[in-house]
């Protein structure tokens, strides 16, 4: 986001398990774009991908709203898994360049 997003991450949580529960397909496009159920979303290159939002588990927001200096970028993040060490950095309205993905790991934010 090129602005500080003004909405609210709980509720934006809400939404993403809410899609998640219904089990909606996930299909890869192209190099830069995933299909969720009929809605086309940019990706940020290959991935594994799952089949379907149904396959995601233990999905949450982190709570913060990250700056990215380097893009004069907000970007918010979400986490999926049991174990922090297996814990994937998700993009949730925007998705993050691989560099930001190799700083947010690296950094352990989240």
């Amino acid at each position: 986001f090129s602005k500080y997003p003004g909405f609210d991450l709980d509720s934006l949580e809400k939404d993403v398990l809410d899609a998640i529960s219904r089990d909606v397909s996930i299909s890869y496009v192209d190099e830069k774009h995933i299909m969720i159920g009929d809605i086309l979303h940019p990706c940020t290159g290959p991935r594994t991908h799952v089949p379907s939002t149904g396959s995601i588990e233990n999905f949450r927001i982190i709570k913060h709203v990250f700056y990215d200096p380097l893009k004069n970028e907000y970007m918010i993040a979400g986490r999926i898994g049991t174990q922090a060490k297996k814990a994937m950095i998700l993009t949730t309205l925007q998705a993050i360049n691989r560099s930001r993905c190799i700083y947010l790991r690296r950094n352990r934010i989240g």
